[in-house]
């Protein structure tokens, strides 16, 4: 009877575990839904709890978890529902708070795929080094004085991106997806001349969808290490 309770439990985590993304999912489509529509105050509302959630799927779907993992993804996952609400200030203040945690997110982040990456670096993470050059010459005459700052966070921001591809290929995926999101957000805020259509969907759709991978890369990372029960 004690190893018939014990599988039917075993099974039972197994599936919480399999389902654990769908709420975030589904709160995804709501906000994704809630901008297009010009929902603001859905918008204003759901845009806190996406991370919180995230956070919650990531402790709810991890097989087993170690410390540096746990506090790590946290960490970037803290920091980066902070820097959600700090973005929603429509002052330069909220900007640059939002920025720095972001920073401390990416910075989370890249001390996970150090300690956990054991790929090698794809050939076409060098096409990151591109990419920061060709932003950065694109920015530069609508930076001001935010040159140092946005300069220090596109750094780390393909760091990165480029750390994720020694995971997993869903990590790798997420963090494209992500600093694609943080690309089209400063292209919207600094470079006036250049017209996006869609702006807002594209630039959170891409960071929601980058978040939610680079947790399942993680999940899917832990998956493997752990051996079944």
């Amino acid at each position: 009877m004690a190893r018939f309770s014990l599988t039917g439990t075993v099974a039972g985590m197994k599936n919480i575990r399999r389902f654990a993304f769908v709420p975030y999912i589904v709160l995804c489509v709501v906000h994704f839904v809630a901008i297009a529509a010009h929902q603001d105050d859905v918008v204003a509302a759901t845009k806190p709890l996406l991370m919180a959630l995230l956070l919650v799927t990531f402790l709810v779907a991890a097989p087993r978890l170690t410390m540096p993992t746990l506090v790590l993804t946290s960490l970037a996952l803290a920091f980066s529902m902070a820097g959600d609400v700090s973005l929603q200030s429509p002052a330069s203040i909220g900007f640059l708070i939002g920025l720095a945690f972001f920073f401390l997110a990416q910075i989370s982040y890249i001390t996970l795929f150090v300690k956990v990456g054991s790929g090698k670096l794809s050939w076409f993470t060098s096409l990151y080094a591109a990419w920061f050059v060709a932003l950065i010459v694109i920015l530069l005459p609508g930076l001001g004085s935010l040159t140092i700052p946005v300069m220090v966070y596109g750094l780390v921001l393909g760091s990165m991106a480029t750390l994720a591809t020694r995971v997993n290929s869903v990590t790798a995926t997420g963090g494209a997806l992500f600093l694609a999101s943080d690309t089209l957000l400063a292209l919207d805020r600094f470079a006036p001349n250049i017209t996006m259509i869609f702006s807002d969907e594209l630039i959170m759709g891409t960071y929601m969808v980058g978040e939610g991978l680079l947790v399942f890369g993680i999940v899917r990372y832990l998956n493997r290490a752990t051996p079944e029960i």
